[in-house]
């Protein structure tokens, strides 16, 4: 089970950063070693973007709530 700090952490800090904040930063901003010890997975910030979306749910229309990123918006 990911720990909700975590999650929470990850949330926060792109709800912080209403531009986004691609891959490497996140790395870079957010300890990902209760998830992948040592170095960072590549695929490391991809899954926990998707189990934080998993975990906000969806909004009133019944979009999800996903946290984004630059990619996301074509950047």
């Amino acid at each position: 089970m990911v720990d909700t700090e975590l999650l929470t952490e990850l949330i926060v800090y792109l709800a912080l950063h209403r531009e986004g904040a691609n891959e490497r930063t996140l790395t870079q901003e957010i300890s990902f070693t209760e998830v992948v010890p040592s170095q960072p997975d590549p695929a490391a910030v991809p899954a926990m973007l998707a189990r934080a979306g998993r975990w906000l749910g969806v909004d009133g229309p019944g979009h999800p709530a996903s946290p984004r990123t630059p990619r996301d918006a074509g950047g």
